[in-house]
């Protein structure tokens, strides 16, 4: 129905092979959740879907590539002088669009800035050997034994005790409020299913190299119930603090349920639709009561 890469783990995956995979996502079922139209405009069914390329999501990954892959930088990056037009700095260096267009454009500022919150996070005794003895960006695909749909998480970072995942906030003391608003709960949920459907098969397919291979079989070999999804949550600004935070069972099962719920809600609307475009979404008129108003509102209502 959905098929792209089959399912296993892979440790070399480029992250725009990863993106155009058309296996279901953890924003993909955010997306399911929302609006089933708001779905299909942004999967591979939708032959006109332009590529998403906004600040906040080069920023993400101008962090995430300091913090996790360094030694990538130059190969994924391209640093504008401040004020300089991208027209008139290829201009100077001969080079036509397309022989930059696979890279994320950044301004020097901002690397200054990004630059001096991951050296906070290295420098910090608490932090330094959180990214050592696994492996970034590792990408697993996995069937849903329920529905037959194939499925898709990349973590940041895996190693043998946890994976980790990265994020930049403007407040570290408001990370409830952001796991909440972004649906994190869902990520730690998915994430860890993905990696348990992927342990319970018995032949693996791995993508990576004899390192990596080996390393994956001491990885399944030894884990363990007391395995991990953490959180690193960072400011933006100095002095980017650093919070960390994992979410517990109470939060994760029903989250696992709402999971769940998505890929039947995908089920539903591709029995219908097919790969042609998906409903409204909205398709029928809601009464909204005063239960399902902000409590600050309904306050304000009573006075």
């Amino acid at each position: 129905m959905n098929k792209g890469l089959k399912p296993g783990i892979y440790f070399n995956l480029s992250n725009e092979d990863y993106h155009n995979d058309p296996a279901i996502s953890c924003s993909g079922v955010k997306q399911l959740l929302d609006c089933p139209k708001k779905y299909w405009w942004n999967s591979s069914f939708n032959v006109n879907k332009e590529p998403l390329d906004t600040k906040a999501l080069r920023m993400g990954r101008l962090y995430h590539g300091l913090l996790l892959e360094p030694e990538k930088f130059e190969d994924e990056f391209l640093v504008l002088p401040k004020g300089k037009l991208v027209k008139s700095y290829l201009k100077e260096r001969g080079l036509e669009a397309d022989d930059v267009s696979h890279l994320t454009q950044i301004r020097e500022p901002d690397i200054k800035d990004a630059q001096q919150a991951i050296k906070e996070i290295q420098d910090d005794p608490f932090y330094k050997d959180w990214f050592k003895g696994g492996y970034a960006e590792v990408s697993i695909f996995w069937e849903d034994l329920e529905t037959g749909l194939m499925c898709r998480c990349r973590f940041d970072y895996l190693n043998e005790k946890f994976a980790d995942d990265y994020k930049t906030t403007a407040d570290v003391a408001d990370v409830k409020r952001s796991v909440a608003k972004y649906g994190y709960n869902l990520q730690s949920a998915i994430y860890l299913r993905g990696l348990a459907s992927l342990i319970a098969g018995d032949n693996i397919f791995i993508s990576g190299d004899a390192g990596q291979k080996e390393w994956f079989k001491s990885f399944k070999e030894n884990l363990s119930g007391d395995f991990k999804f953490r959180f690193l949550f960072q400011e933006k600004t100095v002095p980017y603090i650093s919070r960390s935070i994992t979410l517990a069972n109470d939060i994760l099962e029903p989250s696992t349920k709402v999971f769940e719920n998505a890929l039947n809600i995908y089920l539903t609307n591709f029995k219908e639709y097919g790969k042609e475009k998906w409903g409204s979404g909205y398709n029928k008129i809601e009464e909204i009561t005063l239960f399902d108003m902000p409590s600050w509102w309904g306050i304000g209502l009573e006075e």
